[in-house]
Formats: structure tokens, C-alpha cells, sequence
């Protein structure tokens, strides 16, 4: 187990940053085959699949992922026990009853019926991945997360590809593959954990009340992020039809993996050192560390979504088949969308801390309504398009609820003034991609080989302006050497 008190936020940053790299490419590399080689209709039905599997894995076990990174710091082992009893029954009786219901329900699903068993499979698969990658992060296995997450990349890719393209002839097979490798993975992660032993000891009951309390309405929290994510999908299919869910899914997925490249290793490493540090911390650190993960957020997250105005295209024109490449226009909306969502991730710490998860719950409730309502009239005026405008307005909604309910809490002092030249600095970058294709260059190569270049100029304004201070570029510098 990595040492808790020693190692820092940029150690994490690093090992979950490669954990996310190559499963990032390689789901990109599936994401251009499969657009490739089947219809938009064909790909709308497999994303609102898998959007259903991972809304059933929030409800069935999302609420242990957020209880593990709460408690696991305070009570290791008995955490590990209470969890590994929940998660594999629930598995078990999913699978089960699941098995049993489909004489019942294959009826009435049509054209969805082979992904049946398939979404089964993944939602079992996931639910247990998902909690011990949770147990491994709360300990701060930073370097376990990053071995078997590589590697179920691996797996789902290879077995993907086998499955859809070889013996299925289907798209449904990319679900058969993903179940397999999280699968093993989830295994693998389970013997890590030590899982089985903690089975043979005394249930902690009094410990498992204390899990449900706070997890079970991060049940609604979680639930309503998903549908943040995918509702609009389930919207369009209805007043659009599969092929609009086609080209709004695959732009999404480009602008999701995208940002939680960019995003999610720091999100995932801020967590447990939260949570870690917390144990005998107080209220002035826990704000003054939210102020300053929050701070290192928005600098990284500015010019990503700077990028994403200047790359969508030519991205999505070398990526996507012509036909999905015609929502380029989503991934900026969502890449901005996904960045103040993270913010707020950052921002609501305190009150995870504080187990406010009710609070947290109706903030993620509001800006879920907002979205559902405004899906209707947008989708109607403006197709895959008003759906992300929707997700835009819906994921910006959350981080002003955090803002003005932390007050009541410890207050998340958010950096203004720090955002306000990260803003600034960026529209370089966009100049100077004005700049260079008014002169009549242009194309992926072109825009790709910029980005080093404006993302140097970038850094140099923040440290010229002062934003970043001389003892944090050098620290940039060790990292880099």
C-alpha cells in the first residue's frame, strides 16, 4: 500500500494520468472502428445500452463506491468486509433474478433484445470493478489502479474487436468484451484487496448502518449525474430516433474521454488525500487544500476547453466517419460542460466531508430538472446539438449550487481572480490559431503541432501575470526531470 502520509498530489496525478492515458487512446481507436464499420442507428442503440448498464450500476452499487472513499481511510478492514459481503451478493442476485425475468421481458424489447444478457454481464462486472478500484484509491494503491486498469484496457480492446468483429459480427460484442476484461479486472482487484479473508471475519453491522446513511442518498446524487449524462440520449431517441443518438453519443464519448484524460487524475488522486488528511485535520486546512485543488483545476481545465474549440473538428473529421463527424459542434459544449462539473467535484469536499450527501443531492437534482426540461424544447429546435446545450446548462447549474449552499458549511473561496487570467492567457491560444490558419495553414497536423507551442505560451503568461509562483514552476520542473 502506498505510504498515505508522504506522497503527494502529483505522485497520484501521474500514475492515474497513465492509468487513464491508454485506455483514453484505445477507447478512441474502438470508438473510430466502430463508427467505421456500423450505422449511426446501430451505435445509438449500443450507447443507450450501456447508459442503461451505468445507470444500473450507480443505483445497485454506486453508493458503496462514495462510502469506501469516505470511510476506508478510518476503518480499513472492516470496510473491506462490509463491502465485499454487499457487493458480491447484490452481484449474484442481479445476475439471478435478471436470468429469471428475461422469458418475461424479452417481448418487449425489440431491437434490444441481444443486448440483454450482454448489459447483465457488464452491470455485474462494473458493479464490482467499480468498488474495489474504490477500496484501491482510498489507500492510495495509486500504482495498483494504474497496473489493472491498463491492462482491462487491454482486454476489452482485443476481446472487443474478437467478439464484435470475428465471431458476433455485431456491435453488441464491444459489450461482451468490456464485460470480460472488467471481469478480470475486478478479480484481480478483489485478491489485491484481500477481499476473502475479511468475508471469514465478524460483519460490522454498526459500520454498515453508518455506510448506508451516507451513501444511500449519494445513490440520488450519482443516479442524477448519470442522467445528467445520458438523459438526453433517451430524449433524442425518442424525438430524434437512433441515428441522432448515433452522432450525439460518439461526439460525446470523443469530448468525455478527452476531458477525463485531462480532468479525471486529478479528481481521482484530490479525493483520498482529502479524505486522508481530513482524519484530525481542521475546517481552515480542509478549505485552504479545496482552494488550492480547485486552483491547479482551473488552470489545467481553461485552456482544455480553448483546445476543444480549435480541435473538435479536425478531430472528429480523422476520427468519426463522416456521418458522426457532422456533431463536431458537441464537443466543445460538453468539454466545457464536463470542466465546470469537475470544478464542483472539487468544490463540494467539505460537505462530503461533513456527510452532507443530502444537500449534495438536491444541488445535483436541480440542475438534472433544468436539463430535462430544457432537453425538450432544444432537441426540438436544434437536434443532437440542443441536447448538448442542455448538458451545458444542466452541468454549469451544479457548481453555482455549491458555491452558495459550502457558505452554510466551510465556504469553497473559489479563485477568481486566478480564472479570470487562466481566461485571458487562453485567448492566446486561440489567436494564434487564428493567426496561422489565416495565413492559409491548416489540417490535423497543423492544429496538432500548435499545441505544444500555445500551450508553452500559455504557461509563460501564467507565471509572467504571477499566477503560478516561482517555487511552483519549479516543482513543475523536478516533475518534468
Amino acid at each position: 500500500m502506498a505510504n498515505r502520509s508522504t506522497e503527494g498530489l502529483s505522485a497520484h496525478v501521474f500514475r492515474y494520468g497513465l492509468a487513464s492515458a491508454l485506455p483514453a487512446v484505445l477507447a478512441l481507436v474502438l470508438l473510430s472502428l466502430f463508427t467505421q464499420a456500423f450505422t449511426p442507428s446501430a451505435f445509438g442503440r449500443y450507447s443507450l445500452a450501456l447508459s442503461a448498464v451505468t445507470i444500473a450500476s450507480t443505483v445497485l452499487t454506486g453508493w458503496l463506491d462514495q462510502s469506501v472513499l469516505r470511510f476506508e481511510p478510518e476503518q480499513s478492514r472492516s470496510v473491506v468486509g462490509v463491502v465485499s459481503v454487499v457487493v458480491i451478493g447484490l452481484s449474484a442476485a442481479v445476475v439471478l433474478l435478471t436470468t429469471l425475468a428475461y422469458p418475461i421481458v424479452e417481448p418487449v424489447l425489440g431491437a434490444y433484445a441481444d443486448y440483454y444478457f450482454a448489459g447483465v454481464a457488464l452491470l455485474a462486472a462494473t458493479s464490482l470493478y467499480n468498488v474495489y478500484r474504490a477500496v484501491h484509491q482510498s489507500k492510495l494503491d495509486s500504482k495498483i489502479v494504474l497496473r489493472i486498469g491498463v491492462a482491462r484496457a487491454i482486454v476489452n480492446a482485443v476481446a472487443a474487436l474478437a467478439l464484435s468483429f470475428l465471431l458476433l459480427h455485431s456491435i453488441v460484442g464491444w459489450l461482451w468484451g468490456t464485460a470480460l476484461g472488467t471481469a478480470i479486472a475486478a478479480t484481480v482487484l478483489l485478491w489485491q484487496a484481500d477481499a476473502l479473508s475479511t468475508l471469514r471475519g465478524r460483519f460490522d453491522l454498526a459500520l454498515a448502518r453508518r455506510m448506508a446513511v451516507f451513501g444511500f442518498p449519494l445513490i440520488g446524487w450519482a443516479l442524477a449525474h448519470n442522467l445528467l449524462n445520458f438523459s438526453d440520449r433517451f430524449i433524442l431517441e425518442l424525438l430524434r430516433g437512433s441515428a441522432s443518438v448515433g452522432v450525439y453519443s460518439s461526439n460525446y464519448t470523443l469530448a468525455a474521454r478527452a476531458a477525463g484524460l485531462a480532468f479525471g487524475p486529478m479528481i481521482q488522486a484530490i479525493h483520498p488525500l482529502v479524505m486522508n488528511a481530513w482524519d484530525g485535520g481542521t475546517e481552515e486546512q480542509l478549505a485552504a487544500d479545496v482552494f488550492r485543488y480547485t486552483r491547479y483545476l482551473a488552470l489545467v481545465g481553461v485552456p482544455i476547453v480553448a483546445f476543444s474549440l480549435v480541435l473538435s473538428r479536425p478531430l472528429t473529421d480523422f476520427i468519426l466517419d463522416s456521418q458522426y463527424a457532422a456533431g463536431y459542434l458537441v464537443v466543445p459544449l460538453v468539454t466545457a460542460g464536463l470542466f465546470l462539473w469537475n470544478l464542483a467535484n472539487v468544490g463540494h469536499k467539505p460537505l462530503e466531508v461533513g456527510e452532507r450527501s443530502r444537500t449534495m443531492l438536491v444541488g445535483v437534482c436541480l440542475a438534472l430538472a433544468v436539463n430535462i426540461v430544457l432537453n425538450f424544447p432544444l432537441i426540438q429546435l436544434y437536434g443532437y446539438l440542443g441536447a448538448a446545450l442542455a448538458s451545458l446548462v444542466g452541468f454549469a447549474l451544479y457548481p453555482v449550487f455549491v458555491y452558495i449552499v459550502s457558505r452554510r458549511f466551510v465556504a469553497w473561496r473559489f479563485p477568481w481572480r486566478h480564472c479570470a487570467l487562466a481566461v485571458m492567457c487562453s485567448l492566446v491560444i486561440l489567436a494564434v490559431y487564428a493567426l496561422v490558419h489565416s495565413l492559409g495553414f491548416s489540417g490535423l497536423v497543423v492544429d496538432l503541432l500548435l499545441v505544444l507551442p500555445t500551450t508553452a505560451i500559455y504557461a509563460a503568461l501564467l507565471v509572467a501575470t504571477g499566477v503560478v509562483s516561482q517555487s511552483e514552476l519549479a516543482h513543475a520542473r523536478t516533475l518534468l526531470e
